[in-house]
Parts: structure tokens; sequence; C-alpha cells
């Protein structure tokens, strides 16, 4: 009888199971796992990691973590940054398909208008001619 209360006492002190070196009794067993800096707890990731851990791996690791992109400032999760800095970032520069001229992305559209690169129809001909080269196409047709 003595062997199977020991077997199940619920005040018996037992080692922390997670290993942070405590001294707990069975009954506080749950408690302090919620609590163990050594227990193992679920990131919103999804990677198993210990709780004494779990803020570093927020702040360095995390790809669901929201962070902020250097260039502009606006907050993304840290997996989705590639594509934020490659792709939407305001401040981030894009060359111009007519000049090549690297330009940030919110400048482009006022770009465009004023690129020497740009072709327009020249309004006497039809043909095709550069911004730039406007004025000596047009001086042609004036001979």
């Amino acid at each position: 009888v003595h062997g199977g209360h020991i077997n199940s006492c619920t005040h018996l002190p037992i080692d922390c199971p997670w290993g942070c070196k405590t001294v707990i009794r069975r009954f506080q067993r749950d408690a302090h796992q919620r609590a163990c800096p050594e227990a193992e707890v679920r990131c919103a990731c999804g990677v198993a990691v210990r709780r004494k851990l779990h803020a570093e791996h927020q702040r360095q690791d995390c790809p669901e973590q929201p962070i902020k992109c250097k260039k502009c400032g606006e907050q993304t999760k840290r997996k989705l940054m590639p594509k934020h800095e490659k792709e939407e970032c305001k401040l981030g520069e894009i060359p111009c398909s007519h000049c090549k001229k690297k330009v940030k992305r919110k400048d482009m559209k006022n770009h465009v208008k004023k690129c020497p690169k740009v072709k327009e129809k020249c309004r006497r001909c039809g043909k095709m001619v550069e911004r730039e080269d406007n004025a000596a196409h047009q001086n042609k047709h004036k001979k």
C-alpha cells in the first residue's frame, strides 16, 4: 500500500521534467510547465522553441513577426519583406523602362512624364520619336 501511494502521491517532490533544475511537487507540474523557461512553446509561425528563447526567436528569426522596412519604415511580416523591398517599397529604386535610370518607385510616374527617352508619336508623320529628339525631328519637317 505504501509503495502504491508513493507512485501516485501528488505532493512528492520531483525535478522539473523540462530541465530548469527547479524542484516542484507533482501537483504543480502543469502550472510549472506554463511558466518554466525551459518548456517548449509553439510560436505563431509553428516552430517549437524554449520559452526563454521565444522573444529572441521573434526578434531575429520568426517569419510571422512584423518588422520595419529599412527604407520606408512600413511594417510587414519578416517573410514578406523581400517581396516588399523588391516590388512594393515606395522608396525602393527601380530602373525606368525607357532610360534605365534608377528612380524611387513613388517618383516613377512623374519621371516618366518628363523622361527624355519616352517615345512619342510625331503628329506630322506618325513616326515614334524619343522625347529628347523631338525638337530635331520637328525641324526636319520645316525643311
